[in-house]
């Protein structure tokens, strides 16, 4: 058991900062022991005495504005970064690209050639070409065909037994 003088406040990093339930606080309690607002942050602390000073996360570059700092040194990273600090953007959530494709932003894919889709998953379809395209393309071949064909001094056979 302790005695008055002893100092039950809580440390900066303490897991029960945050610990309790804001929503248990009977109405009119606005003040910890030491007069101070008896919520600071998400909840309330455990224990009589609301820990008043933020996490400080100034050697993590502040999480580099893409982060919150939740406790001394400790980064809860914006969705799309990463890194202790939240410097460096990713795609996880986009399954990395499924490895069809580059991050280039945070949750930003650039697909693979033949790939499309927010995580490059989808394979692109093939175009379909029309009844003439393919006509067209066929006479194209046999054309070239043609003309390789008559430069060897060959001569070519269209249908069996029909030569032009």
């Amino acid at each position: 058991m302790g005695t008055l003088d002893d100092d039950l406040r809580l440390l900066a990093g303490s897991s029960g900062i945050d610990l309790g339930d804001s929503g248990a606080l009977p109405p009119g309690i606005d003040l910890d022991l030491d007069g101070n607002p008896r919520v600071v942050g998400d909840a309330i602390d455990a224990g009589a005495f609301e820990n008043q000073m933020p996490p400080d996360c100034s050697a993590l570059n502040d999480c580099s504005s893409h982060g919150t700092c939740v406790a001394d040194d400790v980064c809860q990273c914006e969705l799309g970064f990463s890194g202790a600090d939240c410097s460096f953007f990713t795609c996880g959530d986009l399954n990395h690209c499924s490895g069809h494709g580059r991050c280039i932003g945070p949750d930003q894919c650039q697909c693979d050639p033949g790939f499309v889709g927010l995580d490059c998953s989808v394979a692109a379809p093939i175009p379909v070409m029309s009844t003439w395209g393919i006509i067209i393309l066929c006479l194209l071949v046999v054309v070239s065909a043609t003309v390789v064909l008559r430069r060897r001094g060959r001569r070519p056979v269209i249908a069996r037994g029909f030569a032009p």
